[in-house]
């Protein structure tokens, strides 16, 4: 066979193996999947029996359509109802999600409320309750501090592959999927327990995680984030290479997928009320979406009857061990009301459920710490965690207004602590939440009891506090709080949280220091431990030590003592708390629009000192004044620019700058009477030698 003919043969047959490999690589990069989510289910397994059927029944079908189904979650599946009573012990999110077959979640902020040490333990009680295997826990962005023992545990489980940097998983239709999970920067915020854990967040770290990935050959990335939709979008424009976000920490439920460039983004809503059902079809490492629906968990679905089982014994747990004892039962009536009660209010005001918890803490201090009252609670309103809707509350309804957090005892709950501040720095805590709830969103707005205040969104920044009462026992109403008073003392409560926050404003804001003190004025050193065991309130006087007073206990114990007003047996919430009682006051829209456009009287008369004219073109009446004084003023100055006529034209110039600061004053108050009147505000000035204040009333 000569060269030519060999040579033309090898090409003809290097072409068809050429052919063949590219058509089966095509084949295996192309394909229907189905990707089932959830996010922010914060404990709420109660449904799982009914979620447990709905994925039975989708993979069902798709299984005889031969079409894979992934099924994910965005974390925060920690921390909301009962069944978190026994994640220390029997970690039942984390063995439930395994058991419906979760192929990945990862980490949100309320999975580090307790701690890495206690996240790596009961991450081992999943594993020891699935075989070996759990849930895999994709964490991209996570930095361990290797001068720190506090992460270590965590790191072994990431060294063994419990926790990973991402996942690729091989579909059985070929196509090869990448999965990354990040903790984004505004819910690394609000996990101050996270440390020394350190989270990455800047594009090039990201972009690179993709990368990576992405370089593994596989046909979709999807990335688990728990971010928030804002950062999700930011991420989906500036990474390169994201085709879906499963996104998570906001609770929206979105009907149709957001459109960012190339990235789809969905998100299932919270509390397992939906689950995400969302197809597409993935060609040339590009996914086209089919089809997207959010299902809802409802009882028009059935409950599997093993996951049902599982569930029931939970609650027989919980029952026995933690609730019997108290008295109670998760199911059993523990009040009832005619009313909702919600947790945020429309504008950065009290709700009235945040009155109802505030009062409910400060009831439950009380009791424990008869000796001397409280005066005055603090309750972030982001710790007030559901709603409460008209009819019977259950014990496990109101659980869930408060679940959060974890003590020093390694008990489930943030407890009650109690100290004391002088006025001063009673303002300081409220500017302080003005100031965060108008920055940062109304969940860092706090809930009060035992005070009302007034605040003015339009002040600046630590000085938008105008009044502070205080609730007079004696006297049965409210009497002013003098703010400026360092030497009284008024005892607060709250919780240890909020407690430990006040070291770090101290560090970094030190002339806004909140030092907590005890009776005698005696600053307490919260960083120690005999400190901290100074501050915790004692729910249990009779047991020896101290045992910790939950905030969750402090809400049941306080409807369960609400008097029953109907006769049943079943106490009654009061109408009082109907709605809000307008603790936390801020003036009427008209008196802001007012304050939002008036003028100064004094940059007035010193913008006519500084220019002819320019005290009125501030006042908005340039003509035809202002334009004379320029006239006037100009004439003046021709005077004084002769040697003849240097001193009159002086004496002129100073003569008119004097009329026209006076006239610059005048228009300027003008300004502001007839706007106090468009926003039907009364209008008056008072005047006292060189003082003039502006006073305006409803």
């Amino acid at each position: 066979m000569s060269f030519k003919k060999a040579h033309w043969l090898a090409v003809v047959i290097a072409s068809g193996v050429l052919t063949l490999l590219g058509s089966t690589i095509g084949l295996a990069g192309k394909g229907n999947l189905t990707i089932l989510h959830t996010n922010d289910m914060h404990s709420h397994l109660g449904e799982f029996g009914r979620l447990a059927t709905k994925i039975k029944e989708i993979k069902e079908v798709k299984v005889r359509e031969n079409e894979p189904v992934l099924l994910l979650d965005s974390g925060d599946f920690l921390i909301g109802t009962l069944y978190h009573l026994l994640t220390p012990t029997l970690s039942p999110e984390l063995t439930l999600m395994n058991t419906l077959g979760y192929h990945a979640t990862t980490l949100g902020n309320h999975e580090f409320e307790w701690g890495p040490q206690a996240l790596a333990k009961l991450i081992d009680i999943a594993r020891t309750n699935g075989g070996g295997l759990t849930v895999p826990i994709v964490a991209s962005n996570t930095r361990f501090n290797f001068f720190d023992p506090r992460d270590d545990d965590l790191k072994k489980l990431y060294d063994a592959g419990a926790i990973r940097p991402y996942l690729v998983k091989d579909l059985s239709n070929g196509l090869k999927v990448g999965i990354i999970g990040l903790l984004g920067k505004g819910a690394k915020q609000e996990a101050p327990r996270a440390a020394p854990l350190r989270f990455r967040h800047n594009t090039e770290f990201i972009q690179h995680i993709v990368n990576i990935v992405r370089r593994r050959g596989v046909d979709l990335l999807i990335l688990l984030s728990h971010s928030g939709l804002d950062e999700d979008k930011k991420l989906a424009k500036l990474v390169k290479g994201i085709d879906i976000i499963i996104a998570g920490h906001c609770n929206t439920a979105l009907l149709q997928p957001i459109h960012t460039g190339n990235t789809l983004i969905v998100e299932a809503g919270s509390y397992t009320k939906y689950l995400g059902k969302l197809e597409v079809y993935v060609e040339k490492r590009k996914a086209s979406l089919r089809n997207y629906q959010l299902i809802p968990i409802d009882d028009t679905i059935p409950k599997n009857e093993a996951i049902q089982a599982i569930l029931n014994d939970y609650i027989s747990v919980i029952d026995k061990e933690i609730l019997n004892p108290m008295g109670l039962a998760s199911e059993s009536p523990l009040a009832e009301t005619g009313f909702d009660l919600t947790r945020q209010a429309e504008l950065i005001n009290g709700s009235n459920l945040g009155d109802l918890v505030a009062d409910g803490m400060r009831f439950a201090i009380d009791r424990s710490q008869p000796e001397d009252s409280v005066d005055f609670i603090f309750q972030p309103t982001g710790f007030i965690r559901d709603n409460v809707h008209a009819g019977i509350v259950k014990t496990s309804d109101a659980f869930r207004i408060v679940p959060l957090g974890i003590g020093p005892d390694m008990e489930p709950g943030y407890p009650l602590v109690s100290f004391y501040l002088n006025a001063h720095e009673i303002k300081r805590i409220l500017e302080i939440s003005t100031y965060l709830s108008s920055s940062r969103g109304r969940g860092y707005l706090f809930q009060v009891s035992g005070l009302r205040f007034w605040y003015n969104p339009l002040r600046s920044i630590f000085r938008k506090v105008t009044r502070i009462e205080r609730w007079g026992r004696a006297v049965k109403q409210y009497v002013p709080v003098e703010t400026w008073n360092t030497k009284s003392l008024y005892k607060v409560g709250t919780n240890l949280l909020l407690v430990d926050i006040l070291p770090l404003i101290r560090r970094y804001v030190p002339w806004l220091a909140i030092i907590p003190k005890d009776k005698e004025g005696n600053p307490i050193p919260l960083r120690t431990s005999a400190g901290r065991k100074k501050i915790l309130v004692d729910g249990d006087l009779e047991s020896s030590g101290i045992q910790e007073l939950k905030e969750w206990q402090a809400f049941i114990g306080y409807l369960s003592h609400l008097p029953d007003r109907d006769g049943d047996s079943i106490p009654d919430i009061p109408l009082q708390y109907a709605k809000s009682q307008e603790r936390i006051n801020r003036p009427s829209e008209e008196v802001l629009s007012y304050q939002a456009q008036r003028k100064s009287l004094w940059i007035g008369v010193g913008a006519a000192l500084i220019f002819p004219s320019l005290g009125h073109l501030y006042a908005e009446n340039w003509y035809p004044r202002g334009l004379a004084f320029l006239l006037m003023e100009s004439g003046s100055l021709v005077l004084a620019s002769r040697e003849s006529t240097k001193i009159p034209g002086l004496l002129a110039l100073i003569a008119l700058k004097l009329w026209e600061c006076e006239d610059a004053y005048e228009t300027v108050m003008d300004y502001n009477k007839q706007l106090a009147e468009k926003y039907h505000i009364s209008f008056s000035v008072n005047q006292d030698k060189a003082c003039v204040s502006l006073s305006y009333t409803f």
